[in-house]
């Protein structure tokens, strides 16, 4: 059985290749568009891994990060944050709100399924 994936994504074509290629590697993805929808889902499903974009149209996902890994349900939850803010302000941010790492947009689709791994408790069988 696979990770089971958030993914906190308002732009269409970014959500769709993520879920593409995270889905080809056998992971289960629940896509929210925005921040709001995306929390519920969280507290929800309780999943393995929380893909996050940090610029969504209602909450600012440095916001979410901050709510999430605050919450005593997900707070065990990895983040990695998505974005296509490069400055380092922004990553050490990421960084101090409880997301692992930071995931540059547009996103590698080589290197993407190995950086999305390293987070992600392998499942004993």
């Amino acid at each position: 059985m696979m990770s089971i994936i958030v993914l906190i994504e308002d732009n269409e074509n970014n959500a769709k290749l993520m879920v593409k290629i995270l889905q080809a590697k056998g992971h289960t993805i629940h896509r929210a568009p925005n921040a709001l929808t995306g929390i519920k889902l969280v507290g929800k499903l309780n999943p393995d891994l929380v893909l996050l974009d940090f610029g969504l149209p209602d909450l600012d996902g440095k916001v979410v990060a901050n709510r999430l890994s605050h919450i005593a349900r997900t707070r065990h939850i990895p983040i990695i944050a998505v974005t296509a803010d490069t400055t380092s302000l922004t990553r050490r941010l990421a960084l101090a709100l409880g997301c692992k790492t930071v995931i540059t947009k547009p996103i590698d689709t080589r290197t993407f399924p190995e950086q999305i791994a390293m987070y992600l408790t392998p499942v004993s069988v």
